[in-house]
This record gives structure tokens, C-alpha cells and sequence, in this order.
């Protein structure tokens, strides 16, 4: 069961209980990621770390208080839907791919920006089914979606109204 669907499902205890478990799996993680967020920090912990196993790179910059105008399930949906597609492109790309994040409060908006290699044709411009959550989300909150691929790079940048 990926961190996606729990998310999509609401089960903010099963995708603790996911991220536990394959922290447990490590005896120490190949990945650490920095945040206040709690939910942020550890869906990032676990998707980093799977990209580890892999040989991506990943990196990231988080500024965001443990608390936003934002429900939780719905911000694990957003972030484990975006870092399963990122990291189902990457992968392939082995030491050659990598996965970047930035996550933002700004003023009272969210900003979310993923950034991935892929192999050129390997995926079709915003297919999947993780982006049709992404823009339902970012129509019940008032944001916006852009996604920008070139040259075996996809970006993806998210705008969440903190206010509903």
C-alpha cells in the first residue's frame, strides 16, 4: 500500500504506521530530512529513503511552522502523490536521476515545487493519477498547478490558498 492512497483514504495513522515501519527497516536511515512539519518530515524521510536504495539524489528546502492552514491528510496527499511520481521517474535514471523539493508558507499561501529527471518519453505530460488529486486539491483551496518538463527535467509547482 503506498503513501498515496493512505492519504487519499484519510489514514494519517497508516501512513505513520508505514513511515514507522520502514524506519524500523533501517537501523539507521540513509536520508534525514529537516523539518518543523512532522507529516512533511516524514513523508519526505521515506520517500528520500527509497530514492536512496535506488541511487537518486534528492535534496530539499522546507520552511514551514509545525502548524498550516492546511489539513494534514490532505497535505500528505499532496506531498506523497507528488514524491511517488517523482520518484517513479527518477528511478530508472539511477545515480543519474535526482528528486528536489521546496516547500514554503508565504504569507498565507503554500508553495510546493518537485523537481525530477525522467527518461525523455518515458511519461506523458500530466497523466497520472496522483496529479488529478493534486488539482483537485489546488481547486478546493483556490490554487494553482504548473508543470513544466524539458529536456528529461519535470517541475511541477504547486500554490495552495492557506485560507479555504
Amino acid at each position: 500500500v503506498l503513501i498515496g492512497d493512505m492519504a487519499e483514504k484519510g489514514d494519517t495513522e497508516g501512513i505513520l504506521k508505514q513511515v514507522r515501519s520502514n524506519e524500523q527497516s533501517h537501523s539507521e536511515p540513509l536520508v534525514t530530512v529537516h523539518s518543523e512539519n512532522v507529516p512533511v518530515k516524514a513523508i519526505l524521510t521515506f520517500y528520500f529513503n527509497r530514492a536512496a536504495e535506488q541511487g537518486v539524489k534528492c535534496s530539499s528546502s522546507i520552511s514551514l511552522p509545525s502548524r498550516i492552514p492546511l489539513d494534514e491528510a490532505e497535505l500528505a496527499l499532496l506531498v506523497g502523490n507528488a514524491l511517488e511520481t517523482c520518484l517513479k521517474a527518477a528511478a530508472p535514471m539511477g545515480e543519474k536521476g535526482f528528486i528536489d523539493v521546496t516547500i514554503a508558507q508565504v504569507r498565507s499561501c503554500l508553495a510546493f515545487r518537485f523537481r525530477n529527471t525522467f527518461q525523455p518519453g518515458q511519461y506523458s505530460q500530466g497523466s497520472g493519477l496522483g496529479l488529478v488529486s493534486i488539482r483537485a486539491l489546488c481547486e478546493k483551496y483556490h490554487g494553482d498547478v504548473e508543470i513544466h518538463s524539458d529536456s528529461g527535467e519535470f517541475e511541477l509547482t504547486v500554490i495552495i490558498q492557506g485560507e479555504n
